[in-house]
């Protein structure tokens, strides 16, 4: 099954210019359509906090154009991911994934290497699309410059991938690779996943 990390128009929508916006605390499982919470032109300084998201199909959370300075806290993900596309200061923070990842969109007019993206102590369990994944072509080496990915936890099943790059079709499975490619400095743990439960693995907050 190919998830739809882009897709918009789900259970909330919000377009136009907002500030400062409260997504708190709310349950959005297997809505029909696109992500369950998505935000379109101009929404400035957002918070979603403590929310969970599950088995939505068009994924959990989309961040969309010029909508700046999010800030995604403290969530749940179980198989449905988080996509930010042409933005800038976008930060995922303390959030338990489960089965999903987060995608970075890189655009040819709004290139990453100007988006301060941020993730950061994040647990990834069993990431089947990777943690990671850029969206859009063309991807540079250069992409990531001024985003910061760090001390994450990964547990990875099997040939998971922990870094997925759509615009060359390149798959990356571990640290090492990652490293020799684009010259990052990793920081984080890749650990094998064996079925744990959430309560074994700990959740990110804690």
């Amino acid at each position: 099954e190919d998830y739809d990390w882009e897709a918009g128009g789900g259970p909330t929508c919000f377009k136009g210019d907002t500030l400062a916006m409260n997504f708190v605390y709310n349950i959005l499982s297997e809505n029909t359509g696109g992500a369950g919470w998505y935000c379109d032109i101009s929404s400035k300084a957002n918070r979603l906090m403590g929310n969970a998201f599950w088995d939505n199909p068009g994924g959990a959370i989309y961040n969309e154009y010029a909508v700046d300075d999010s800030t995604v806290i403290g969530n749940t993900f179980y198989r449905c991911g988080v996509t930010a596309a042409m933005c800038t200061r976008f930060n995922v923070v303390e959030n338990y994934f489960f089965q999903s990842g987060l995608a970075w969109c890189s655009r040819e007019w709004w290139m990453l290497r100007d988006s301060y993206m941020l993730s950061r102590k994040n647990v990834f369990n069993n990431p089947t699309y990777g943690y990671l994944l850029d969206y859009g072509k063309p991807f540079t080496q250069e992409g990531f410059t001024s985003s910061i990915s760090d001390f994450n936890r990964i547990y990875q099943a099997g040939d998971a991938a922990l870094l997925c790059d759509s615009g060359t079709e390149k798959v990356y499975r571990t640290l090492e690779d990652i490293r020799k490619t684009y010259g990052f400095e990793m920081h984080g743990q890749v650990t094998p996943y064996r079925g744990q439960t959430a309560d074994e693995i700990g959740r990110a907050h804690v």
